[in-house]
């Protein structure tokens, strides 16, 4: 299996999940042009950012992002070994561990909506505060929905089939885009029109959850294998856990820099936070669709190859991986750090999108540009650290580049606007990506030249047969 990794993320897998990817980027970017002729940069966008961007922070970028991440080692394992009873097991305690961990947050959350909105919208007035905690309760439940979506897609992965983990977010992209067009067409105000893009954000989350889980459900799982495989289970799920915290870690530093940005944006002039989407959804593209899919289509090998001890094909890989984002994401990076304001212009200006909400979105872009290669090099990378289990190293990694980033933010924001945000980014990434190129290199030389045998390995199955 190691001896044919590379030739499946040439093959048919990378090229689902490029072509998937860029139909939800394109999605994406006409859901923005709608979104941005229709709302501008105006106090509503920036209320709806605000109201989705905690929700969608906590319940997708971090809890759902982690443990899906944080699955596909043991569900790779499981799988390669046709022991699908037992995953069916490990399935059952992560449902109820996630009713038991996010439940209190969702409860809080949405009891005390209300005054954390307060302090995080303070630059809104008081007439869009209400327009904010109106969107906020809508949109709260994708809390508790997008971690089954994403465990349900680990699923789907480690079994091979890329195509339904990376086409429902099209299917959630295109159903938000098509009430974006709907309350356009309409012309509908935008004070209401918030509140139906609220709702059909959690509908399209509903709908991708019933999407996935309809074909895990086909999957044959077998029959339950007596009282020792519940024991193994929870071991199993224990190991998806411990990956997990330290993964969410790691989010919490990058998505601490994400919030911080927001604070500022939010304190700046009328408009700056719905720009400073605009211009990191732009930045993301690249990321999003072929850094993501080359991420996607590895980790499953990685991890089946980390618990086989076949480092010399992960490393294999890896170098290869590397070669194949690298190019690609200078290219994207100059292209939008040299060409930013035109292609802002040309993409987002008509409506209430004006020249100077396009000064304000490229001036963000250009810093956000200058972060693609180094974010694009430290994501491949992190998946071969989380594949063999060494969550350390990625840490203290990110928790120093989300320190200089936010440190870099707080005190020149203040002094030079929105412009630097974007290349507050920079910085970070600069100094993330060489971290990880310096743990990289020290683990190959100083573990891998050895023999496997005398490596101490992350075996998922050791003490579990």
């Amino acid at each position: 299996m190691a001896e044919n990794g590379w030739s499946l993320l040439k093959g048919n897998a990378l090229s689902i999940v490029v072509i998937m990817n860029m139909l939800l980027a394109a999605s994406a970017f006409f859901k923005d042009v709608l979104l941005a002729e229709y709302l501008g940069t105006s106090d509503i966008a920036d209320a709806f950012s605000l109201a989705y961007f905690i929700p969608d922070t906590i319940g997708n970028n971090l809890a759902a992002s982690a443990l899906g991440v944080a699955c596909i080692p043991v569900f790779s394992r499981l799988i390669a070994k046709e022991n699908t009873p037992l995953l069916k097991l490990v399935l059952r305690k992560l449902a109820v561990w996630i009713v038991i961990v996010m439940g209190p947050p969702f409860i809080v959350l949405l009891v005390f909506g209300k005054p954390l909105l307060e302090v995080y919208g303070g630059g809104l007035t008081g007439s869009f505060r209400s327009f904010h905690v109106q969107y906020y309760i809508i949109l709260i439940p994708l809390m508790l929905i997008f971690p089954f979506i994403f465990i349900g897609s680990s699923v789907l992965q480690s079994d091979r089939n890329f195509f339904v983990p990376s086409s429902g977010p099209v299917l959630f992209n295109s159903m938000f885009l098509l009430a974006a067009l709907s309350c356009s067409l309409a012309a509908l105000e935008p004070e209401r029109g918030g509140s139906v893009l609220s709702a059909s954000i959690t509908a399209a989350a509903m709908c991708q959850l019933l999407y996935t889980w309809h074909h895990v459900r086909r999957l044959d799982f077998g029959v339950n294998i007596g009282k020792e495989a519940g024991r193994h289970a929870g071991k199993y799920a224990a190991v998806i856990l411990r990956t997990f915290w330290s993964y969410l870690l790691i989010l919490l530093c990058s998505q601490s820099v994400l919030v911080v940005e927001r604070l500022l944006a939010a304190r700046l002039q009328e408009g700056t936070i719905a720009s400073l989407s605009y211009a990191y959804r732009l930045a993301q593209f690249p990321v999003w669709v072929f850094v993501a899919a080359i991420t996607t289509v590895i980790l499953p090998d990685f991890s089946r190859d980390a618990s086989l001890r076949r480092y010399s094909s992960i490393r294999l890989q890896m170098k290869k991986a590397l070669w194949l984002c690298t190019p690609i994401s200078i290219f994207a990076s100059s292209l939008l750090f040299f060409f930013g304001e035109p292609i802002v212009a040309l993409l987002f200006e008509r409506g209430a999108f004006n020249r100077e909400s396009v000064l304000i979105t490229s001036s963000i872009l250009s810093g956000y540009a200058l972060s693609i290669t180094g974010q694009s090099i430290s994501l491949v990378c992190l998946r071969y650290f989380i594949a063999r289990n060494k969550m350390k190293e990625p840490l203290i990694a990110v928790m120093l580049s989300s320190c200089t980033s936010i440190l870099f933010d707080w005190f020149l924001v203040p002094l030079y606007g929105a412009a630097a945000i974007g290349y507050g980014a920079a910085v970070g990434s600069v100094i993330n990506c060489t971290f990880f190129l310096f743990y990289l290199k020290r683990e190959w030389q100083r573990h891998m030249p050895r023999r496997l045998v005398d490596e101490k390995a992350f075996d998922l199955d050791s003490g579990l047969q």
